[in-house]
C-alpha cells in the first residue's frame, strides 16, 4: 500500500513538471496569472469607458472614438456600440452636390455627437437658405445608407420637416413635398466645393429670392440687383408717377396708405435679410421705392421715397426732412451716387453693421474701422455717411453702461468723453438717461 502511495506521488510530480514544460518555473506561472489579471482589468476598464461615454450629456463623436479606439470589449452590446461609433465616423465629413443646371457646387458638413447615450447629427448645408436643426439619429435599412434622422428646419421663416440619410459615400437630404438632393464624396470634389464659393447672384438661393419677388410684384415695375462691390442685394420698386406730389400734399388718406405700404415693405425686408445674412458673400439686403427705375441702378437720395436696410427703415420721405427715423441726419446721408470707392462703400457697410448692435462716438467708430484694416480716409468717409446722430449714440452708450454698472451723472459724462464723445454729446446723453 505504501508503494502505491509513493508511486502516485511520484507520478503526480512528473505530470506537474510535464505541464509546466521544459525549463518552466514558478515565475512563469505567476507571469501568466498577472497577464490574465491585466487582461481582465483592461476589459473592465473598456466597459467602464462605454458607460462613461453614454453618461456624458454632450460629447463629440471624435472624442468618444478616441476613448474606445484600440480597446477590447468582451460584451457583445459594448462591441456593437463601438462598431456604431466607427460607422458614424465613416459617415462624417464633407459631401458635395453639383447642380446639373448651373454647375454650382454646394457642400454639406456632417458631424455627430452623443447626449446621454443618444446620437445626434449636425448638418451644415451651404446650399440651403435656412438652418437645419440638430436631430436624433437611428439606424436605417435604406439601401446604401447606415443611419437616418428627421430634424426640423426653416425656410423663409416657415418650419420644415427634413428627412436625412447618412452613408459612407453619400448623403440624401429631403424636405417639403418635392425637394430631394443626393450629395456625394470623391474625385476631389469635396475639396473643390469647400474652396469654391460662387458669387451670391449665381446661387440657387438668389434665384429663389428673385422668383419670390417676381411673384409678389408681378404687376409692378421692379428690379432685383446684386451689387458685388457692396455685397448688397437691392430690390428697386417703382412708385406711381404721382406718388411724390400726392405725398407733398399731406393728404390724410395718402399718408395712411403710405404708412401701410411702409409696413408691408418692412414685412418683406425683414425675412429677406434673415435669408441673406446666412449666405457668405452677401452683407446687406435693401428695398427701395424709387420715383423711376434706372438702367444703371444708381440713385441719388432725392430719387427714392423709401429705403429699408436689413429690415429696418433707413429713410422715409414722409418723415421730418431735417432728421429721419432712427436719428438719420441729412448732413450725413449715405452717398448712393456711385462716386465712392469700393473701400469707402465697404467701410460704410461695416459701420452700419457696428451701429446695428452697439453705440459709438464719431472718433470711436473711426478707430474701430481703422482697426478692421480700413484706411483713415475710408473710415472717415463711412462715419460721415453712416447717418448716425451722435447725440442719440451718446444716449444709447450711456444706457448700455447703466444696464450693467452704476455711475454718478458726472462719472457717466467723464466715461463718455473718454469714449470719444464731445462734452456736449456726453452731457446730452446723461441728461436723457438721468
Amino acid at each position: 500500500m505504501r508503494k502505491q502511495i509513493l508511486f502516485f506521488a511520484v507520478t503526480g510530480s512528473i505530470l506537474a513538471l510535464s505541464a509546466c514544460g521544459p525549463g518552466k518555473d514558478s515565475t512563469d506561472t505567476i507571469s501568466e496569472e498577472s497577464r490574465a489579471e491585466s487582461s481582465l482589468a483592461e476589459t473592465v476598464e473598456a466597459a467602464d469607458t462605454i458607460e462613461e461615454i453614454k453618461g456624458e450629456e454632450h460629447i463629440g463623436l471624435e472624442e468618444a472614438w478616441e476613448m474606445v479606439e484600440g480597446k477590447t470589449f468582451e460584451d457583445p452590446e459594448d462591441q456593437a456600440f463601438v462598431t456604431t461609433l466607427e460607422d458614424l465616423k465613416n459617415c462624417s465629413g464633407a459631401f458635395v452636390q453639383v447642380s446639373e443646371e448651373t454647375g454650382n457646387r454646394y457642400a454639406a458638413q456632417v458631424s455627430f455627437y452623443l447626449d446621454s447615450g443618444r446620437i445626434y447629427c449636425s448638418v451644415d448645408y451651404s446650399g440651403y437658405m435656412g438652418e437645419i436643426q440638430d436631430g436624433e439619429v437611428s439606424e436605417t435599412e435604406e439601401e446604401g445608407y447606415l443611419f437616418c434622422s428627421e430634424p426640423k428646419g426653416d425656410l423663409y421663416g416657415k418650419e420644415q420637416d427634413f428627412e436625412i440619410f447618412f452613408g459612407t459615400d453619400r448623403l440624401h437630404i429631403m424636405w417639403g413635398s418635392s425637394i430631394d438632393y443626393v450629395l456625394t464624396r470623391g474625385d476631389g470634389a469635396v475639396d473643390q466645393a469647400q474652396d469654391y464659393k460662387p458669387p451670391f447672384d449665381e446661387t440657387e438661393i438668389y434665384k429663389n429670392i428673385v422668383s419670390m419677388i417676381e411673384n409678389n410684384f408681378a404687376n409692378i415695375n421692379h428690379k432685383v440687383v446684386f451689387d458685388r462691390d457692396d455685397s448688397a442685394l437691392n430690390v428697386f420698386i417703382e412708385a406711381p408717377a404721382t406718388a411724390r406730389n400726392a405725398m407733398d400734399m399731406k393728404n390724410a388718406e395718402v399718408m395712411e396708405a403710405w404708412d401701410s405700404m411702409v409696413e408691408s415693405m418692412k414685412s418683406m425686408g425683414d425675412p429677406l435679410w434673415e435669408i441673406v445674412r446666412l449666405v457668405d458673400g452677401a452683407e446687406s439686403a435693401n428695398v427701395y421705392i424709387v420715383d423711376e427705375l434706372k438702367s444703371d441702378d444708381e440713385y441719388g437720395q432725392d430719387e427714392y421715397l423709401l429705403w429699408i436696410r436689413n429690415g429696418e427703415v433707413n429713410y422715409n420721405y414722409m418723415e421730418d426732412k431735417t432728421e429721419g427715423k432712427g436719428g438719420v441726419s441729412w448732413e450725413y446721408a449715405p452717398d448712393t451716387t456711385g462716386s465712392a470707392t469700393t473701400g469707402e462703400k465697404n467701410a460704410l457697410n461695416k459701420a452700419y453693421d457696428y451701429l446695428d448692435y452697439t453705440a459709438f462716438s464719431r472718433s470711436g467708430l473711426i478707430d474701430q474701422l481703422e482697426f478692421e484694416g480700413y484706411s483713415t480716409s475710408e473710415a472717415t468717409y463711412a462715419v460721415n455717411h453712416c447717418g448716425a446722430d451722435w447725440n442719440e449714440q451718446a444716449v444709447k452708450k450711456e444706457q448700455q453702461y447703466l444696464d450693467y454698472m452704476s455711475f454718478s451723472k458726472s462719472g457717466l459724462i467723464d466715461q463718455l468723453e473718454f469714449e470719444g464723445f464731445t462734452p456736449a454729446q456726453a452731457e446730452y446723453g446723461a441728461n436723457a438717461v438721468y
